[in-house]
């Protein structure tokens, strides 16, 4: 019932996440499945009342498979892009092309439909069928026909099969790859060789083919061996999508935004012979710049990238005045040396004669993210649109950025005491156990 709600009402398909399973309330209808089992073949010792309860649960099966009849023969089986694409179709302006594509178009679209219902009406003969038998070995059971482990170990199989008729669907023969074929995808070109001799630490952008899109929507292959400020992926921050929407996608007229995310080799030309070519002015994991500008907003942010200096200055809106100042003065040899990032931690040292700004080049993320100069948390700032900003004491200091989502420390907190509470109740239980035998005794 669940496999045909997954594939087939599309109404039920839109409370999942993309690409992963309803979790929660197919673990509920297991365990009630489970629950249900037990109580039918060792919870009731008078056969009138299991009767009584067993004929009710046919009436509820009954009155699903009823429903989903009524869904079969009620429903068109056509999407709304099915709908769009023939109302596309009816608009075209040439009489020639109209009636060839109309005509291609309906065969496809009724071609669909028929599987579709093909699909589902399939699914359903198999669910009632496996239900069918399993109801009837319950009624033996209950008729003292045959015995509890019968009509388990029936009801048992039929799940087996049913569980692997769904799962060869989506995991058969075909999706077997040999090992050693597989990793052969995961080969390193001379390039990306060529590009993983240098030990320090910097992105790469990879342009191959010309076209700048698809180096942000399509493949990830890139960041397998390098850091990567491209690739594709579902669910971008939306502070970096539209960087890439205003300044990535003018590749190479945005040389300022290149050159501080710290993208130190762009790969490029034919898929089977690609090149490399190092940016020298890519700026590093952090530097101090010489001052900032405060834009009055967003988009005046974004649009001062188009000209700024990115090794000298930065930009801000003008809501983080009270965390950056403009009025400090720049020490030409002050340093600012990353030292590790690993994952929910990046680490910096520093050394400065008076107060300078520095830039980060990691996306700004305040959602968890905190800052700390040598273990007391201060503030920082997004300044560059997508960077991270902060002020840096004289003298010389360790610096750290640290990821401590609140969700995540509240979750191990509620893990840590509903595993005492368990553990408590075990020993409880165990404890109780053993007074009433020694009572017994």
């Amino acid at each position: 019932f669940n496999d045909i709600l997954f594939q087939h009402l599309p109404m039920y398909n839109k409370f999942r996440a993309p690409g992963m399973t309803i979790i929660i309330p197919v673990f509920l209808i297991c365990m009630m499945a489970i629950l249900s089992l037990q109580k039918l073949m060792f919870g009731f010792e008078d056969q009138k009342e299991l009767l009584a309860k067993f004929k009710k649960g046919l009436m509820v099966t009954g009155g699903v498979f009823v429903f989903l009849f009524i869904i079969y023969f009620n429903l068109d089986y056509k999407g709304e892009s099915d709908k769009m694409l023939l109302q596309q179709v009816s608009q075209l302006q040439d009489p020639t092309q109209k009636t060839a594509f109309e005509a291609a178009t309906k065969s496809m679209i009724n071609g669909l439909v028929e599987d579709r219902q093909g699909l589902f009406l399939g699914d359903i003969w198999r669910s009632l069928l496996f239900i069918a038998i399993a109801a009837g070995a319950i009624w033996l059971f209950q008729r003292k026909t045959i015995k509890p482990v019968i009509a388990l170990s029936v009801i048992g199989l039929l799940s087996f099969i049913d569980v692997m008729a769904i799962d060869v669907k989506y995991l058969n023969s075909d999706n077997f790859q040999d090992k050693e074929e597989y990793e052969n995808n995961f080969n390193p070109t001379a390039t990306d060789q060529k590009i993983m001799a240098d030990k320090s630490y910097y992105r790469v952008f990879n342009v191959i083919g010309g076209d700048v899109r698809t180096a942000f929507n399509h493949g990830a292959m890139t960041s397998y061996f390098h850091k990567s400020i491209g690739g594709y992926h579902p669910a971008k921050l939306s502070l970096y999508q539209d960087l890439i929407e205003k300044q990535l996608y003018k590749f190479p007229n945005c040389q300022p935004v290149i050159n501080m995310l710290n993208t130190k080799y762009i790969i490029f030309g034919d898929p089977q012979n690609p090149q490399v070519q190092q940016n020298a002015g890519a700026l590093g994991a952090a530097w101090f710049v010489k001052g900032i500008k405060f834009a009055n907003n967003s988009q005046d942010e974004m649009a001062a990238l188009d000209n700024l200096n990115t090794k000298d200055s930065a930009v801000a809106d003008k809501s983080f005045s009270a965390v950056l100042k403009n009025n400090f003065i720049a020490d030409s040899f002050a340093t600012i040396t990353f030292i590790k990032n690993e994952n929910d931690s990046v680490r910096y040292t520093s050394k400065a004669s008076s107060e300078q700004l520095a830039v980060f080049s990691e996306v700004y993320y305040d959602k968890g993210w905190n800052a700390y100069i040598d273990g007391k948390q201060v503030p920082y700032a997004k300044v560059n649109y997508v960077l991270r900003g902060m002020m840096i004491p004289a003298g010389d200091h360790s610096i750290e950025f640290k990821f401590e989502p609140k969700s995540h420390a509240l979750g191990w907190t509620i893990t840590n005491i509903c595993s005492l509470i368990m553990l408590l109740l075990l020993l409880a239980a165990i404890g109780l156990d053993l007074k009433n035998k020694f009572r017994k005794a």
